[in-house]
Parts: C-alpha cells; structure tokens; sequence
C-alpha cells in the first residue's frame, strides 16, 4: 500500500493479506503479490480542509482499486496498470513462518545500474564538492566520454566478497562541537554527500575511517567518503574494499556508490531499513573482465569520463550567465 497511506498518522508500510479463515494453506499454492504503494491518490494533511482536498483522485485511482479487485478474484480486466509484465504483480509460494508474505520478498529487481544511476551519484558528490572544483585551476580528466558508450560484461558479486563491512559509531549531535571545517557529521540525510555539518575534532569521539562507501541506514543513503568522519547513528554502515582498504580513491568510490545503491534500493525503505545482518546477503552488479573479475579500471575510467560531461554543462552554464556581465 502507499507508504501515505495513513498522512498525518503515522508513517508506516502498510500490507494487506487476504486468506480463507479456517481453511490451511498449502505450500504449492500460488500467491497473488501487488505492489500496491502508487494507488492513484495524493494525500494531503491540512486539518482544516475536507476530504475533496486531504484525498484527491489525481491518476484514475478508482481505476486501479477496480483493477486490484479484479486482479485477486481472477477476473477479467479493462486496465493493465498491475501486471507481471510491468513487475508490479508476482505470483509465487510462500512459506508458512510468515517471513515471505511481501510483495519486496519476491520482487526481481534490476540492479544492473544505468548511466542515469550514476549521473545522479556523481552529481550528488560534485553538489557537494563544486566550489572547490570552480576555484581550482581546470585540470584535464581525460578525453575518455567514449567510454560511457562502451558495452561492458556485468556480473553479481556478493558484497562480503568485496568489502569489509560494519557498523559505524554513534555520536549524538549533542556531543559535537559544530565548525564551518573540521571532522565530517554523517548523517542518512539525502543530498550533500551525506554531510550534515562539520564538527571540530574531539580525542574522545571514535571516529570512522574514510575511503569507504558509506550507507545511512534508515533511510539508505548510499555516498563515498574520502575522509575520516564522525558518525550520528550506529545503524550506518561502511564498506571498505577489500582490495584497497585504506586507498580507495573518489573515482573508484563513485561508482562503487552508484553501484552499490542500486542493488540495494529496491529490497529496503524505512519500514525495512538495512542492517549488518541483512546486508550480509546482499550482492552488487559490477561490470567484469574477460575472466570474470571486477574490472576496476573501466570502472575509474567511467566515472571520470561522466565528471567531464558534468563539469563541461558547469562551465557553459556559467559562461552563459556571465556573458551579459561583460557587455
């Protein structure tokens, strides 16, 4: 059901079972799974509006309620917004612990990311980090955009295979002295880098080591991290590759990033939020060599090639809106 379903309530996932009382279920059977969270309204909360106002039918939502009915009692259709084809209908078994009753848990989800995917990390981290990339003197990132057009080999990997993973400190925002520089404050907030402030450095605060992918769990936030930072909350994760531990560099980080909330976006929200023990069997789609193997360099040299891209659309914008400065 739509994760507002209950708007000024409670914030809450809410899931709908249909079953016959007093009749077992057998494990064979077939389910029905919906996803049902986009049910055609937009809610509201003004507490001295009516209901023509708080709920309103903005994408034929009676349609889809119909639809939904239909979908259950095996009927026929007029509409086609819940289909397998479209993933938003699985029929599948189930066990009976109840550990498998939601749609998330038989959901397929893509997790080979797009360029679009990356884009928007890489956009993310420059936000964040453009005006030191405006004052600083234009270095050439190599003339690599063809790469972003390169057909690669992607392969699953668990993520325990790459990764060192564990939970992060927990220091409340009480405890930190705020500074304009100093130690980063992580937070699982969306947008700048995950940076929430900065902090001054305190020798009684444990921090947690930089170059690492970092994942705010509540809300899966998913950003590189090139600095030591301090952390607000022990549910956060971190991911140091294996392979280089302590170097992992922006560009590499980037796309891991990318890569990593891609494969993890579908499975967890704020009602399901990521955890040490979830993540544990969770995997990450990455493009390989010929033998099968990460293939590191592609990955730099992609990143790379979108920064150019980015800082290029940067450069004539500003140009743009300079020019009738200079008439």
């Amino acid at each position: 059901m739509p994760v507002d379903l209950f708007s000024g309530k409670a914030s809450v996932q809410t899931a709908i079972y249909l079953f016959e009382a007093g009749k077992p279920h057998n494990q064979d059977n077939l389910v029905t799974f919906v996803d049902f969270s986009e049910d055609g309204y937009t809610r509201m909360n003004r507490r001295k509006s009516g209901q023509d106002v708080n709920l309103r039918d903005t994408d034929d939502a009676k349609g889809r309620y119909a639809e939904l009915v239909a979908r259950i009692l095996n009927k026929k259709t007029s509409t086609a917004y819940f289909t397998e084809a479209n993933g938003k209908l699985i029929r599948d078994t189930i066990s009976l612990t109840g550990k498998d009753w939601t749609f998330s848990q038989h959901a397929k989800p893509d997790t080979e990311p797009t360029l679009e995917d990356f884009r928007k990390t890489v956009k993310n981290y420059l936000s964040w980090k453009l005006s030191e990339i405006i004052q600083k003197e234009s270095n050439s990132l190599g003339k690599e955009v063809e790469i972003l057009n390169k057909p690669c080999s992607w392969r699953d990997f668990p993520l325990t295979s790459l990764f060192e993973i564990a939970n992060t400190e927990s220091i409340l925002k009480s405890q930190i002295l705020p500074s304009e520089i100093g130690i980063p404050y992580l937070t699982a907030k969306e947008g700048d880098n995950s940076i929430a402030s900065y902090a001054v450095e305190d020798n009684n605060l444990r921090k947690d080591k930089g170059h690492c992918v970092f994942i705010g769990g509540k809300t899966l936030v998913v950003s590189f991290q090139e600095s030591d930072f301090y952390s607000n909350d022990s549910h956060n994760l971190t991911l140091h590759l294996k392979e280089r531990k302590d170097s992992l560099k922006e560009d590499l980080g980037l796309f891991l990033a990318g890569a990593v909330y891609k494969s993890l976006k579908p499975k967890y929200s704020w009602g399901n939020s990521i955890s040490f023990k979830k993540i544990q069997k969770d995997t990450v789609s990455l493009p390989v060599k010929d033998n099968g193997s990460p293939d590191w360099d592609y990955m730099e040299a992609f990143i790379r090639a979108i920064k150019e891209l980015i800082v290029t659309e940067v450069v004539k914008t500003l140009n743009k809106v300079s020019k009738p400065l200079n008439r």
